[in-house]
């Protein structure tokens, strides 16, 4: 299999890197048009100085299932990242089938959140599931909840941890000891 059609099936079946899992938002690089990237759809922010690079928001708007509907036009950083599991596979530490493995239950994972976060009544999918927890932590530490709600916070705050736990282990392009 070539590195081009692992790229595409693996990328193709994951999409992590572009609905909110793995990052929050992306830089944009000196080469992108931020005006082009508007006009597409990316919704922009600044620094709160308002100077400083842009960045897009994840989920990426122009994320549709697993398919950039920019792909011809995406920005610098989107051509660039190749995530962890990807670089393992491309170089043979892990197989294909395994990282299908990992991909599935990432998603199975964020679908458990979704969920979760649905049943706190907070079903707002173009917020990332991170922006969504935090907003559901706040009200939960301001408002008094039902033992249901509490439980379902704590079921919540596991899922979260265990998914970020997973996309350390196996996506995240950083460092790891």
């Amino acid at each position: 299999m070539s590195n081009s059609d692992l790229i595409q099936e693996l990328c193709g079946a994951c999409g992590l890197c572009c609905n909110g899992a793995i990052f929050a938002d992306v830089q944009l690089q000196p080469r992108d048009k931020e005006t082009r990237l508007r006009a597409l759809g990316l919704e922009m922010k600044r620094a709160s100085h308002g100077r400083g690079v842009s960045k897009f928001l994840q989920p990426c708007a122009a994320h549709d299932g697993c398919r950039c509907l920019i792909y011809s036009e995406r920005p610098s950083y989107c051509r660039e990242f190749e995530c962890a599991l990807l670089k393992n596979v491309s170089s043979g530490n892990i197989s294909r089938k395994r990282a299908l493995s990992i991909i599935r239950e990432a998603k199975g994972k964020l679908a458990t959140i979704n969920k979760l976060l649905a049943r706190l009544e907070n079903s707002d999918e173009t917020l990332s599931h991170r922006a969504r927890f935090n907003q559901v932590t706040r009200e939960m530490k301001e408002k008094k909840s039902d033992q249901v709600k509490r439980a379902a916070f704590g079921e919540l705050t596991l899922a979260v941890h265990e998914l970020n736990v997973l996309i350390a282990a196996s996506f995240y392009p950083g460092p790891r000891e």
